[in-house]
């Protein structure tokens, strides 16, 4: 690869020092998605497709449940369509707390951080030097809520704020707020769907409204599906289960990523929005290794991605697909 030329920051900004440390008294102000909240259907996921068991799983009533978790993923090196190259590494950690407020009403506290590290090589189709960004950071800090309406219908709601941006990047205008609702229907011991809406906003454009459709279907004693996501992890996802044995799934499923964040006020496109779509389909193993740890762990492919980049305006800059990548992925989960 060759080496960065442009000039970067000496210093984090105020935010990226100040986050983790705002986390702690937000957290319980703050929300997870129908993903965490909903007990009746659910899937969540390391980088937009690595889906997780239902919540209804695990006995919330009378208690509360803290859950640590801790994933990586890497993409491949990928040749995009103009010049140039890119591959990507993410790391990422998060806590949330599930508790009942009555008997039909529960709420979910969580946060989330994940650190992104980009090598762009010769991307002169995104910007001149093609280094477009390099490490950018992604905090989110949410609350959800969820209930039962009668033995059939059930409801979903909640909020939070993201804060996305570059290393280095001006504190102005990386916060973003997201909001989501909707209703679930039981129609059998098997099988429960919902449908709702989410609302997040967008750095320098409109704001993004996505239907939020939740699938949670036991088609018998060793296959089920699982489908929805909030737009609080990224985008929808979908996948297939099969349990291997008491301990073991195994899965095969997709999703649709979305990421934005800040750029650096000193780079290419100072204070412009850095924008990374995906879609990938993967494949793995879910192993509860005791009652209270769960490791998740796979690999794919990104059948599609692209990259634009939008002036501090919000008008685009430039864009560029790659190749279908291959990736790898890791997660980590302790529940007590």
């Amino acid at each position: 690869m060759p080496t960065r030329a442009r000039p970067r920051s000496n210093q984090p900004s105020a935010t990226s020092r100040a986050a983790p440390m705002l986390a702690a008294p937000l957290l319980l102000a703050l929300a997870s998605g129908i993903a965490s909240a909903q007990p009746t259907a659910s899937a969540d996921t390391s980088d937009g497709a690595v889906p997780t068991p239902p919540p209804g799983q695990r006995d919330l009533l009378g208690k509360g449940r803290m859950t640590l978790r801790a994933n990586t993923t890497f993409s491949l090196n990928a040749d995009l369509d103009g010049e140039g190259d890119s591959s990507v590494g993410r790391l990422g950690a998060g806590a949330s707390y599930a508790a009942p407020l009555t008997d039909s009403v529960f709420a979910n506290f969580s946060y989330d951080v994940e650190f992104s590290f980009y090598d762009f090589g010769g991307a002169t189709g995104l910007t001149a030097d093609g280094d477009p960004v390099d490490s950018v950071y992604e905090h989110t800090l949410s609350v959800g809520f969820n209930g039962r309406i009668n033995p059939a219908w059930g409801w979903f709601a909640g909020g939070g704020v993201k804060i996305a941006a570059e290393t280095g990047a001006n504190d102005n205008g990386i916060y973003q707020p997201i909001g989501f609702g909707g209703v679930s229907y039981r129609f059998s011991d098997s099988l429960t769907m919902g449908f709702g809406l989410g609302v997040a906003a967008r750095l320098e454009d409109n704001a993004r409204i996505l239907p939020l459709i939740q699938v949670d279907w036991r088609i018998d004693e060793q296959w089920r599906l699982s489908a929805g996501r909030t737009i609080i992890t990224e985008g929808p996802t979908a996948a297939l289960f099969y349990k291997a044995n008491e301990n073991t799934e195994l899965f095969v499923g997709g999703g649709l990523n979305f990421r934005e964040f800040r750029m650096d006020d000193e780079g290419p496109v100072p204070d412009g929005v850095f924008n990374d779509n995906r879609v990938p389909i993967l494949a793995g193993v879910d192993w509860a290794a005791t009652p209270n740890i769960r490791l998740i762990a796979g690999g794919g492919v990104t059948v599609w991605q692209e990259y634009q980049i939008d002036d501090s305006s919000g008008n685009e800059v430039s864009s560029a697909e790659s190749d279908p990548s291959g990736m790898l992925f890791l997660r980590l989960e302790a529940s007590f």
